[in-house]
């Protein structure tokens, strides 16, 4: 657990708030490119956005992370302009365009089904947004040929889109999205449809590419990897509103709700409650975790990810640790790693832990055993799913 009140106040919290200052400070020096205001939308008198509030700079990648329904791609679709909003507004540049038609809002769009026109060839596909009026013939020819080079597909031009793969013609999607040379580039789960090797590959290539316009984008997504592996930062959104707005490292790191901290990959939680100003009861034995959040008889939830766990042959005297007897119920077997499943409990409560171990630690092994968590690695939720520290 990483305290903030005053008396506790580490150098480690004093690194994480430079951290977090610095990039108050790198954003500030940018131009915002899209302002998200209070958006709100209902189908059906089914509320699916509520009060969407955020931002995204120049140059900058922001994923939509949630799971299915929670409203991410109605979000982009509203940006686009293919629905329209309810209430709110969205500004581009410092303009309101909530109203405009999808063609004025000069937005590259890729979708999960690529959209290519099966009729037209590769380069006449790419070619589509290139209209006569802005790009004459050479001009045309030009782009078409420096956007087969940056999606590094120079020989396919005179193909058609079915005579490629998949991974192929995602590529060629995101050049004609991006060939009129938009002001934002919006991608709505542009790899899901593609095999996991290719999916690396592609979203890989899609944030190189990206990095190279310096193309404002904002991505559609719910698999958890792909946001924190290409974003700058991420939006988790669930049941039609956010959850949380921040960097790939603070979203796993730093969850702000119980949400987050159980979607953005593996945590363990533990019942427990407060027995005075700054210790905490769980599973029969007394932990001091100092924070002022903390109420007498208050019901709260300690929450560790599996990494985060050492095995130990003892429980030892130690006001840093917290340590628990757990009996063992099943492995896996993940190459360098290896996953365990075990179980701690007392007379009235059972929870399973899963702990991610390196192979080297599995001499220590047992059908029973003591694991023990660094209580400043803890984190505790109240009992609405809200982060206390």
């Amino acid at each position: 657990m990483k305290p903030y009140s005053p008396k506790s106040f580490s150098t480690q919290s004093a690194s994480s708030l430079l951290s977090g200052l610095r990039n108050i400070i790198h954003t500030e020096q940018k131009t915002k490119v899209l302002e998200i205001i209070d958006v709100q939308k209902s189908f059906r008198k089914q509320q699916v956005l509520d009060h969407i509030n955020f931002e995204v700079y120049e140059g900058e990648f922001i994923s939509l992370l949630g799971p299915s329904g929670c409203g991410k791609t109605t979000l982009l679709r509203i940006i686009a302009g293919l629905d329209r909003q309810d209430y709110g507004q969205v500004l581009k540049k410092n303009q309101d365009i909530s109203n405009q038609k999808v063609e004025k809002r000069h937005c590259g769009i890729v979708f999960q089904n690529y959209a290519l026109f099966p009729n037209l060839t590769v380069a006449e596909n790419i070619a589509f947004g290139l209209h006569n009026k802005q790009w004459d013939k050479t001009q045309r020819r030009q782009r078409i040929e420096e956007l087969l080079q940056l999606i590094e597909l120079p020989n396919v031009a005179v193909k058609y889109p079915n005579q490629l793969s998949g991974g192929q013609q995602q590529r060629v999607a995101l050049a004609r999205a991006i060939a009129p040379k938009p002001d934002i580039l919006l991608l709505d789960e542009p790899l899901s449809a593609l095999d996991a090797t290719v999916r690396i590959k592609l979203r890989q290539k899609i944030r190189l590419i990206q990095q190279q316009l310096g193309l404002a984008t904002v991505m559609v997504t719910h698999d958890q990897e792909e946001a924190l592996s290409i974003s700058d930062r991420v939006v988790v959104m669930n049941d039609g509103g956010i959850e949380q707005v921040d960097t790939p490292h603070n979203i796993y790191y730093k969850p702000q709700t119980k949400f987050v901290a159980q979607f953005i990959g593996t945590m363990n939680f533990l019942p427990a409650h407060v027995v005075g100003t700054d210790s905490i009861h769980v599973f029969g034995q007394q932990i001091k975790l100092k924070t002022a959040s903390l109420e007498i008889d208050q019901k709260i939830e300690l929450a560790f990810r599996p990494e985060m766990v050492n095995i130990c042959e003892q429980a030892v005297n130690d006001s840093k640790y917290l340590y628990l007897s757990v009996s063992m119920i099943s492995t896996e077997f993940l190459g360098s790693k290896r996953r365990l499943f075990t179980q701690v409990m007392d007379l009235n409560t059972a929870c399973t832990i899963q702990i991610d171990l390196d192979n080297d630690a599995l001499p220590l092994l047992d059908q029973t055993m003591y694991i023990k968590v660094a209580l400043d690695q803890l984190f505790v939720f109240d009992g609405k799913g809200r982060t206390l520290c």
